[in-house]
């Protein structure tokens, strides 16, 4: 079957560091290589600005490539400012403790703060990798012990520290050689340049460009012409640009000693931005939009991007990521907001595809309009005639089966669906977004299972300077412990929406099955098990107990209590006594941290009519893109055959009420008059067994409850009280110091 790999792959997501079922960053090496290759698979809005421009351009027929694409990938243009402190001076920091372990910095900050606060890196890993082979090259000339290397040293420790803060530099020592003059000349002029005293810096430099002699009379002209151009930045006026202007002429298209031509091109670059910023700005879109891309193509979008739509709209490039990628993301600036809102976008992405028919706008109309829209039957038409070998063709694809969801046969859809993830070329967080569209019109219970599992993947990694790292880190969003706690289980996050949203007796046959990957597996069981008992059905709990015990052989004590139990009082105790025990209990598979306060609607009593208040959730509506996709809604879409049970299990999430920490809002919830309390079931149990061996344990875990959860009526001080009284020289007594209500 064409799903069989991804199925392997997802059964070992659960020990993967950091697993996502869908990554706007690109994912893996492999996905990454694919994508800037020329493989769009589904375009995610929400993905940076960097990556949807390589989109464009394959969207319009030209290449990217992947040696480019790398820095495109990474903010640009691939500095780590995670490792940037200790990476950027590290070949100096290595050297200079060689020479002298006893006096070599322990830190160098790389960064000066500015008047309004900001900071901005002076000193770069070339001027370290400078220092360093200067340092051993004087210790091969003159020796290590020798008084005049000793002195240079000191002298490039007070030019280190002026990276970011006022500092010295040590006067020559009198007697000193030729050699360590001109070092100190050298030393001096860099200094001033790290101070941001361009003049001097300028000035000094070039004085050591006349003197022949010097050592680095070769690169100096360069670094004069650093120091004049800074100047001129941070001074415009006509006569620094002129005197900018004059130090770049006679070295345009010059290599020598310490810079290339490269080099002195990205200067003239950055005097044009600021000098001539229209003229820049159609240079940028000439050469952004060639056939072929330069390897500055990061930092030269960057600067298009600063320049902005002047005018309005242009250059289509711009005005199209202003348009699809226009979801609240990373790396924006506030030239790119051109849109109040998302329907102003959106009516401007159908006048430029009513123009145009480009599919790029096909593309930016389908991810902003919304199911049930009445311009939706058209769009899905349109969509439908992107050629199968159109770079869009993936993301056309997407949304109009979005679209097409809530109204078209699940027959259909599910056909549709099938045909497209037969593909072998699919990206996998591409692959994950048809597999949860799949989700919801599966046919059967086994076809659902077919497709809930997820290939995951490890967080998107860039090669930068300082080694590989994280994107989502690189582009500062929280990825905590991990991505979706879904893709942990290696199933979709929609796939989880669907199961919790089935009736006890589809999902104790599901458990049964024990064909999902075993993360999901043992948490589909072991939520369904905490379903059974407070809905007090035996029959399921005890088939799902044996379960969870094949899954999680650890637990195989308590549930064997549970299973064992002579009468239904002891049942009752034991399974409540592991949901003290548990603190992650829950009757759905979503995540939990705390404990509830677990509530239930006793077996003859009615239920209320309506569910307690939730705890506000703040994941995305949209439970298959979580809102990285676009604009445009995407409702949970439950399969049919989940439907036809629905009465089933909304009448059984009546009688089950976990309310406080993260079930429910307390204050919103009033008890039922018939509810049961688990917690008040334990602390009688016990009082009428104080023979129970389990019972002080019991009586610790009620105390914890209220602690790291929900109690019921001052449970924690009862279940304390009772400890220390009846129970005061046990392990469980001594570890209990304090009650928590």
């Amino acid at each position: 079957m064409f799903f069989a790999s991804a199925q392997a792959l997802a059964s070992g997501g659960e020990d993967t560091a950091g697993p996502w079922e869908l990554d706007i960053f690109g994912g893996g090496t492999a996905d990454q290589r694919a994508y800037y290759e020329g493989n769009l698979g589904v375009l995610m809005s929400q993905a940076p600005w960097s990556r949807l421009f390589a989109g464009w351009r394959m969207l319009h027929g030209q290449k990217v490539g992947y040696d480019v694409g790398q820095t495109l990938a990474a903010p640009c243009c691939g500095a780590n400012i995670f490792n940037a402190y200790e990476e950027v001076p590290k070949v100096w920091v290595e050297a200079r403790a060689a020479f002298d372990p006893d006096t070599k910095p322990g830190y160098i900050d790389i960064y000066r703060q500015l008047a309004d606060y900001s900071n901005l890196q002076t000193c770069f890993a070339d001027a370290f990798r400078t220092a360093a082979k200067t340092l051993n090259d004087r210790i091969a000339a003159y020796g290590k012990d020798s008084p005049w290397v000793k002195a240079w040293v000191e002298g490039q420790d007070a030019v280190f520290q002026s990276c970011s803060k006022e500092a010295s530099l040590p006067d020559l020592p009198a007697g000193a050689p030729d050699w360590l003059v001109k070092d100190h000349a050298y030393q001096a002029a860099a200094m001033m340049l790290y101070r941001f005293e361009f003049q001097g810096a300028a000035a000094a430099f070039n004085d050591i460009a006349r003197d022949t002699a010097s050592p680095w009379h070769e690169i100096a002209p360069y670094l004069a012409l650093r120091a004049n151009i800074r100047y001129a930045i941070t001074n415009p006026s006509a006569n620094w640009y002129e005197t900018a202007h004059q130090g770049l002429a006679p070295l345009n298209g010059v290599s020598a000693k310490g810079f290339t031509a490269e080099d002195v091109s990205k200067l003239a670059n950055a005097l044009a931005f600021r000098e001539e910023p229209d003229k820049r700005r159609e240079q940028l879109i000439q050469e952004l939009t060639a056939a072929t891309l330069k390897p500055t193509a990061a930092a030269d979008f960057k600067d298009l991007r600063r320049l902005g739509q002047k005018p309005p709209n242009t250059p289509e490039l711009l005005d199209w990521l202003a348009t699809f990628g226009r979801a609240e993301g990373y790396q924006r600036n506030k030239e790119d907001e051109v849109w109040k809102n998302a329907d102003e976008a959106l009516a401007h992405a159908r006048e430029r595809w009513t123009a145009s028919k480009d599919p790029a706008w096909l593309l930016a109309v389908l991810q902003g309009t919304n199911q049930g829209d009445p311009a939706a039957a058209e769009l899905i038409d349109q969509a439908a005639h992107v050629a199968k070998d159109h770079p869009a063709y993936l993301t056309a694809f997407y949304h109009r089966v979005r679209l097409m969801i809530p109204v078209a046969p699940a027959a259909q859809l599910r056909s549709e669906l099938d045909g497209v993830l037969g593909r072998q070329d699919l990206l996998t967080t591409t692959r994950n977004l048809f597999l949860a569209e799949r989700d919801e019109v599966a046919e059967t219970l086994a076809d659902f299972e077919t497709f809930a599992p997820r290939v995951t993947q490890p967080c998107s990694v860039a090669s930068v300077p300082g080694g590989d790292v994280c994107l989502a880190q690189l582009f500062m969003q929280d990825v905590g412990g991990g991505g979706d706690p879904a893709a942990a289980w290696g199933i979709g996050t929609n796939a989880v929406s669907i199961i919790d949203k089935m009736s006890l007796d589809m999902r104790a046959e599901l458990a049964e099955r024990r064909h999902l990957p075993h993360g999901a597996q043992y948490d589909l069981a072991f939520s369904t098990w905490v379903r059974a008992v407070l809905l007090e059905n035996d029959a399921v709990s005890d088939r799902l107990a044996r379960v969870v015990i094949a899954l999680k052989p650890e637990m195989k004590g308590d549930l064997e209590s549970f299973l064992n139990a002579k009468n239904k009082p002891d049942k009752r105790f034991a399974a409540y006594f592991l949901l003290a025990k548990t603190r992650n209990a829950s009757v759905d598979m979503t995540e939990q941290y705390y404990w509830q306060n677990w509530l239930f609607i006793p077996t003859g009593k009615a239920p209320p009519e309506t569910l307690p208040t939730p705890v506000q959730d703040f994941s995305s509506p949209d439970k298959i893109c979580s809102g990285s996709c676009g604009q445009g809604s995407f409702a949970l879409r439950l399969p049919d055959f989940v439907t036809k049970a629905q009465a089933a299990a909304d009448e059984q999430r009546r009688r089950y009420l976990p309310v406080g920490a993260m079930g429910a809002r307390g204050q919103d919830f009033k008890e039922p008059p018939d509810a049961g309390s688990v917690w008040e079931e334990v602390l009688s149990y016990v009082q009428a067994h104080p023979a129970d061996s389990r019972s002080p344990e019991a009586l610790y875990w009620l105390v914890k409850v209220s602690r790291f959860g929900t109690g019921h009526n001052q449970s924690s001080k009862r279940a304390f009280l009772l400890l220390h009284k009846r129970y005061p020289d046990t392990h469980w007594a001594k570890e209990t110091k304090y009650f928590y209500d």
